[in-house]
């Protein structure tokens, strides 16, 4: 009776030993993927491989309930927070060291890149076992998906940075263009496969949203909006998961090559850039998805959209209300006094509209034409320029350009583009030492003179 009684102790250890060693390896940090690790996988092999996520325990918590909440073990992604650690894109972040990401979804990915080299380094961070963010859009989802899945979540990374960026900045590294390649070479996109498949990816999220919640950036839904994405991703960061999904995303996807088409067609004169003041001056034939847009005003920070019939935007990218690492980006101006001096200037706008600005803190002020008393709602103002009116102005384009040309100008003369950007105190002591009065009395009519020479 000893003899069995023995092996069964032996087996009895032995299996505990084991049990241990593959627990020990599930809680590891995930480590750096090699080329191999980025083949394609099957929708069941995604979620195969995202079963040990589950046992890191890491939880979605609603933003309501993160109020009530200790903060010890709450991470906050992709916004600001009172007193939790943060991984975000945003200035005043509590961000882990040597992140060096444009997106908040890209900061987590270094993160867990870290934790590979120096687990201690990342563990603060990464430790915790609550996720949430104060707000729903592509970059804010994905980011939480990458904390809380965080095994996978690096064989699709350049997908995840390459869908933040689209989703966030509204650029896509479309074409063969040297500032698209930079784009795709910063987020580790080796392939126009992998561009594609992220365009695809928000496509499918912005049709879902519009079509089964509240509209985009109204987060009275947000909590919904979160927990259907997150159950749902895994599957569509596969080729044959997102191409399953085609339906919910084709007919958006369609309309931004489309558009971006039309302007790439029209080059030279349909996208010009002016490098020295951060501008990009796109002329498209009709209104047109921001994603085809802010396409082709990759390295711009400012982009005035030229519409037909002398209808005008001028709009202050996010990249300027983020910090952003990826190249040096310009301040950005207060466009209040360029929108008073337009009111001066437009006499022959259309009847009942008048020139406006988006406060300088908002996160894409837009500068246009509104009709009087009837501001644009939020939607409208973060929607696509498809989705708001635009009225005529009584300024030709070559005025028009010139006066937002001379604006920068002044505004940002004995200024230089700073790595990571500006800080909100360093734009708000620019903003207040500039002299408008004086640039609407001598530079704005030199400018408008000379491009009426010309």
């Amino acid at each position: 009776m000893l003899l069995p009684v023995a092996a069964a102790l032996i087996l009895v250890c032995l299996s505990t030993m084991l049990l241990k060693t593959f627990a020990s390896r599930w809680a590891q940090p995930a480590a750096k993927p090699t080329p191999t690790a980025r083949k394609p996988r099957s929708a069941a092999t995604a979620a195969a491989a995202d079963a040990p996520d589950q046992a890191l325990g890491v939880k979605y918590v609603p933003w309501e309930a993160t109020k009530q909440a200790p903060a010890e073990d709450l991470l906050i992604v992709d916004c600001t927070h009172s007193s939790a650690l943060t991984i975000t894109h945003h200035k005043a972040a509590r961000n882990p060291p040597k992140g060096a990401s444009d997106c908040s979804t890209g900061l987590v990915l270094d993160a867990l890149a870290l934790a590979a080299k120096d687990p201690a380094a990342a563990a603060p961070w990464l430790a915790r076992r609550r996720v949430s963010v104060n707000h729903f859009d592509a970059d804010a989802v994905l980011s939480m998906w990458v904390v809380i899945n965080r095994q996978a979540a690096p064989a699709h990374a350049a997908v995840l940075r390459h869908a933040a960026r689209i989703g966030d900045l509204r650029e896509a590294g479309l074409g063969s263009g040297h500032l698209a390649a930079e784009a795709r070479r910063w987020d580790g996109v080796e392939s126009e496969e992998e561009v594609h498949h992220a365009l695809k990816l928000c496509c499918w999220m912005n049709t879902i949203e519009r079509t089964r919640f509240s509209p985009p950036y109204v987060d009275k839904d947000s909590d919904a909006k979160h927990q259907y994405f997150l159950e749902r991703l895994a599957a569509a960061l596969t080729p044959e998961g997102i191409e399953a999904l085609r339906p919910e995303w084709e007919e958006e996807y369609a309309a931004v090559l489309e558009g971006w088409a039309l302007l790439e067609g029209g080059r030279p004169a349909a996208v010009q850039a002016h490098p020295q003041l951060g501008l990009a001056v796109l002329r498209p034939p009709r209104p047109l998805h921001y994603y085809s847009l802010f396409s082709h005003a990759l390295g711009a920070d400012t982009v005035l959209t030229v519409l037909p019939g002398q209808r005008y935007e001028v709009e202050s990218r996010y990249t300027q209300f983020v910090n952003l690492w990826s190249r040096p980006v310009q301040a950005r101006l207060d466009m209040a006094p360029l929108a008073a001096a337009l009111n001066r200037l437009d006499t022959g706008r259309e009847a009942g509209t008048e020139w406006a600005s988006s406060s300088m803190v908002d996160t894409g002020p837009i500068l246009r034409l509104d009709r009087g008393g009837e501001k644009l709602s939020k939607a409208q103002r973060y929607g696509h320029p498809t989705d708001r009116p635009h009225f005529r102005s009584g300024l030709p384009p070559a005025a028009f350009e010139a006066a937002v040309a001379s604006f920068l100008l002044h505004g940002l003369v004995g200024t230089q583009p700073k790595l990571g950007g500006w800080s909100w105190d360093e734009m708000q002591e620019l903003n207040q030492a500039l002299d408008w009065a004086a640039w609407e009395a001598t530079e704005l009519p030199a400018a408008l003179a000379k491009a009426g020479a010309a």
